[in-house]
């Protein structure tokens, strides 16, 4: 009679909460860089004290990230092996490159912001005069760069039910605008001339709910497509949705996309409002999308390899 042989394989976690905080660190300095870079191109002098606030504090967010990652590694001094030994086919090897980059631009950019007093003249009439100019570009570009791959660095691991799905990789994406601009909009609330802070910021709110909604009616599309899919997907949504569904459903998605849409919404409707409120909200965003990016990496380690 034939033989069948079972392996009893142990799936161990081996991303843990550390790798999540350098996702949630690494994409809200993107993020922040990228919006903070996005307003400059308003050229309006009410934002200048908080153009310059992103882009000197964004570089030091994405450092604290590779700290973290660098801790969650067995030998973190072989790191350098990644960059004088590319190899195209390791996405970890793009991510080193990516960031290394970014760091040496982004640091260079902030700076040139740092040197830019409040009282320069020549920054008042022309924020993106001579070599700044290019730098933020190129800036900009590796931060979008940076955001995107974050999307796809846990695609590419196959037999990963979660982390394979479209929606998962969308949000994925998004998550790190949405923490890029809540941590600009939150720096608003402190920089500035308090006399009109709030109309200052307050259109900065208008793409951050935008971002949270279409977020949402991603997460519920994954919902309602692999909650009644194959028998994988099945258990992925019940690993997600049931197993860890006060995370899932209290804080992703109810603290930190549903609340702060619902009340930024409301809030922007009204013509004064208390600045903690405000805060309130936007750390609420912030938790929500590190809750997200936690479930992400963690759960999607909990199914046994397909």
């Amino acid at each position: 009679m034939p033989v069948t042989i079972t392996y009893d394989v142990v799936h161990h976690i081996y991303w843990e909460n550390r790798v999540a905080l350098d996702l949630f660190f690494g994409g809200t300095g993107v993020g922040l860089f990228l919006s903070a870079f996005w307003l400059t191109w308003h050229n309006r002098r009410e934002h200048r004290s908080l153009i310059r606030a992103g882009i000197i504090i964004a570089p030091f967010l994405v450092m604290l990230g590779l700290i973290f990652l660098l801790s969650e590694l067995g030998q973190p001094f072989r790191i350098y092996e990644l960059l004088i030994h590319p190899q195209a086919s390791s996405v970890l090897a793009w991510g080193s490159w990516l960031q290394g980059l970014f760091l040496v631009f982004s640091l260079i950019y902030a700076w040139q912001w740092w040197r830019a007093k409040e009282g320069n003249e020549s920054t008042k009439t022309d924020m993106l005069s001579g070599s700044r100019r290019w730098v933020g570009w190129i800036a900009a570009l590796l931060s979008l760069a940076i955001g995107v791959y974050h999307g796809f660095l846990l695609s590419v691991n196959y037999g990963r039910t979660l982390w394979q799905t479209p929606e998962t990789t969308i949000t994925s994406v998004l998550l790190f605008l949405i923490t890029g601009l809540a941590a600009l909009s939150l720096l608003g609330t402190f920089t500035g001339l308090q006399e009109g802070r709030w109309m200052r910021i307050r259109n900065l709110l208008t793409p951050l709910s935008v971002i949270l909604w279409i977020t949402l009616g991603n997460w519920l599309l994954w919902i309602a497509v692999y909650g009644h899919g194959t028998r994988d997907t099945r258990e992925a949504a019940s690993l997600l949705m049931i197993d860890s569904g006060w995370l899932f459903w209290g804080v992703a998605l109810t603290l930190g996309l549903v609340i702060p849409a619902l009340g930024l919404g409301w809030l922007r409707r009204r013509k004064n409002v208390s600045m903690l409120w405000v805060r309130i909200l936007l750390l609420a965003v912030l938790a929500g999308g590190y809750a997200s990016r936690f479930l992400i990496l963690y759960v999607g380690q909990l199914q046994p390899l397909t």
